[in-house]
């Protein structure tokens, strides 16, 4: 052991066969067969061919296993097709399958991947199961749903949800933390597809738009090698966000340019002038009613102000148990959208001399604009004997 340095000794598993690549592949098809599923199934009928041949270029020893699934009550909740190295009979099966049933939004998902997690998983086998939905379990089947994930982990099983038209929040949420729990990659339809009905916008800050036969070999060859695969620019056909290899780059965020902004001091007094103590307070003031009533609160006579082309701040230090606080304003600067004013409390330190007596510090500022007033805040502390 060298300072800076950890060495790790890490026994190797004789069982295991090779690189990643000579490992077999279960793959395992859930799919949601109810009436609003046609077009998903129909892609799957016709692309599943070239799916499994872009994986085997590389490896040939591969089961695919199906898992179609409706709702309670259809006339089957369940229909499983165990693991097969034919795929020209898990073509067949696939094939006969039709979109039929449902009804309410809700469908059997918890049934359907309790019983994928269950089967035949080879157990030096690279695992992927994809998850094609438009719909959560019932709500009270969540809880069962997420107990069937939480066993594909342990049995190394990645869960590709891949969300239909339809999809809305409980299906999204409940697909996208499978993916996150199994360490695996969410898809999703977008109009762009062409598939069924219209999609809902996901909740997911950056994205790219690609082919779903495309997103699904690439995922898939993902899982299978180990190392995330991005698509090529020609493979997208949109951006949403500042999407960078699965992250989203945050845009650097540029203040625009200030400007100064005329204003006029109203009035800047020590204690109100009834004699009346009030509470800290910032408020902009924006037509004269509210003005009359500020100044009236604090004994002050009248004062008109054009509010066509400003606005006044009242600002008020509160209560103060002695003399040497004060209200600085520090700056006042205009951007595109609102007026900052940056506000400095004065207050005095310990070797101050100053009036035992309560105060009251405040301000009325006129500021020439119609833009939204903010206002950030400091305290200085004043060293009398600096």
């Amino acid at each position: 052991l060298q300072a800076g340095t950890l060495l790790v000794n890490l026994a190797l598993d004789q069982d295991q066969s090779g690189s990643s690549g000579d490992a077999p592949i279960d793959l395992m098809f859930v799919v949601d067969t109810t009436g609003s599923m046609g077009d998903e199934l129909t892609f799957l009928q016709t692309e599943l061919s070239d799916i499994i041949s872009a994986v085997t270029q590389q490896q040939t020893n591969i089961n695919i296993g199906l898992v179609f699934y409706r709702d309670y009550g259809d006339n089957y909740v369940v229909r499983t097709h165990s693991f097969a190295d034919d795929l020209n009979s898990v073509q067949l099966n696939l094939n006969q399958e039709q979109a039929q049933g449902g009804g309410d939004f809700p469908e059997a998902m918890d049934q359907a991947l309790q019983a994928a997690v269950s089967a035949n998983w080879r157990s030096r086998s690279r695992k992927a199961l994809f998850l094609i939905a438009d719909a959560p379990p019932h709500s009270d089947r969540m809880r069962a749903s997420w107990i069937a994930a939480e066993e594909a982990r342990r049995k190394n099983i990645h869960i590709v949800p891949v969300a239909a038209s339809g999809a809305a929040d409980d299906a999204e949420y409940i697909m996208r933390s499978m993916a996150a729990l199994t360490n695996s990659r969410y898809l999703f339809l977008t109009d762009d597809s062409g598939l069924g009905a219209p999609h809902a916008e996901p909740d997911i800050d950056c994205y790219v738009v690609t082919s779903l036969r495309g997103a699904m070999i690439r995922t898939l060859n993902s899982l299978v090698s180990g190392t995330r695969i991005e698509p090529s620019a020609d493979d997208i056909i949109r951006q949403n966000g500042n999407y960078n290899n699965g992250v989203c780059d945050q845009p650097t965020q540029t203040e625009p340019p200030s400007q100064s902004v005329n204003y006029n001091v109203l009035i800047e007094e020590q204690q109100p002038a009834n004699g009346t103590l009030t509470e800290k307070d910032i408020v902009a003031i924006t037509n004269q009613d509210e003005l009359d009533l500020a100044t009236a609160i604090y004994g002050e006579p009248p004062i008109g102000v054009d509010f066509n082309n400003g606005q006044v701040l009242l600002v008020d230090m509160g209560i103060q148990p002695s003399g040497g606080y004060s209200i600085e304003l520090a700056s006042i600067e205009e951007f595109d959208t609102y007026v900052n004013v940056n506000i400095n409390f004065l207050q005095p330190a310990d070797n101050c001399i100053v009036t035992l007596a309560l105060t009251n510090p405040y301000t009325f500022v006129y500021v020439e604009t119609q833009q939204e007033i903010r206002w950030s805040e400091t305290t200085t502390t004043l060293d009398c004997e600096g």
